[in-house]
């Protein structure tokens, strides 16, 4: 903009026609500082890693940790129960679409030994035996600790 001969202010932030001029703070500089080095918005920021809803997440990963961690054969799993705070729970449980119903996309993990962001299952996973077998086995409830400790969470166990 500058090379095409455009001009600007040279202070963006409290100068005449500036960033607090524009909201109707002028001299309050302290605006744009507060929280400045305490507050880091990054940390609020939500990542997906597979292609289902975010309250899915956690307990994908934690199933993916378990058969890892104590090297679990698809056969050996008689059973997963899945706890969520209730307000997680009621976007994800037993949903018609599979990628957004945390019993199917938690089956479909354990199937295929993990999902991913560009890539969904279904339908070609639907015909698969040891997906019908798995997701009878697969359900979910409200966690006591995680509804108290963190009831708008999306936090799994």
């Amino acid at each position: 903009m500058s090379a095409a001969g455009l001009e600007g202010c040279e202070d963006v932030l409290d100068g005449a026609d500036g960033v607090l001029d524009a909201w109707g703070a002028e001299d309050r500089i302290d605006t744009l500082t507060r929280g400045l080095g305490d507050d880091y918005a990054i940390m609020g920021a939500n990542f997906k890693f597979i292609n289902a809803g975010y309250p899915i997440h956690a307990p994908v990963e934690a199933a993916m940790k378990l058969v890892a961690d104590h090297h679990l054969a698809l056969q050996a799993i008689d059973s997963v129960q899945i706890g969520m705070p209730g307000n997680a729970l009621r976007v994800v449980d037993n949903r018609a679409m599979h990628n957004i119903c945390v019993q199917d996309m938690v089956s479909a993990a354990l199937v295929r030994g993990g999902l991913s962001l560009g890539e969904s299952p279904f339908p070609a996973l639907l015909g698969d035996p040891d997906f019908s077998r798995m997701r009878a086995r697969v359900t979910a409830g409200v966690d006591p600790g995680l509804e108290r400790d963190q009831p708008n969470g999306r936090g799994a166990k």
